[in-house]
């Protein structure tokens, strides 16, 4: 387990992932999905067209790129957070909520 700033404490799996991730935004390389741990083949293959999105959260700590099936189980495990914000209005106008 490693110590992140401000008390998080990770698996070297995690914090491998956190680090590549930062390395994605310099390169512009998404290196997949950190929730399901797809491949961008992989998200290619079950993509409307050979176009993919990943969305960029800071989650239990660190950066994590989720797809699309990943990315709405995060906002609906973030509810509370979203809850009287703008934000918050539009996802439930969305039928996320």
């Amino acid at each position: 387990m490693f110590y992140l700033p401000g008390g998080t404490c990770h698996c070297h799996k995690c914090l491998e992932w956190h680090y590549k991730q930062l390395e994605v935004i310099e390169t512009s390389e998404p290196l997949g999905c950190t929730g399901c741990y797809k491949t961008p083949e992989q998200l290619r293959e079950l993509a409307v067209g050979s176009h993919y999105e990943l969305t960029l959260h800071r989650k239990d700590g660190v950066l994590q790129m989720l797809c699309g099936e990943c990315n709405l189980k995060h906002l609906k495990g973030c509810r509370v957070h979203f809850e009287g914000t703008q934000a918050g209005e539009k996802l439930k106008r969305d039928g996320i909520y």
